[in-house]
């Protein structure tokens, strides 16, 4: 559990991400492009396909229309 914010977590290594990200701010993992820093690499990962990449991999079933990222999707 966090004890600033009470969010419970399965492994230390995922609170301790959390702590550093969230809390502390964190932000190790810099994007090469264009300077934005991001507390993860998977993150930092995405904004790299997403923005820099054009990659648009999630598309809808119902309009075909294509997204980024699978939570802008749903």
């Amino acid at each position: 559990m966090c004890d600033v914010c009470s969010v419970g977590f399965s492994t230390a290594g995922s609170l301790r991400r959390h702590v550093r990200g969230v809390h502390e701010g964190a932000r190790d993992h810099v994007c090469d492009v264009c300077g934005v820093g991001f507390s993860q690499a998977d993150n930092l990962r995405r904004h790299v396909r997403g923005v820099h990449e054009g990659a648009r991999d999630h598309a809808c079933d119902v309009c075909g229309v294509c997204f980024s990222q699978a939570s802008n999707l749903r």
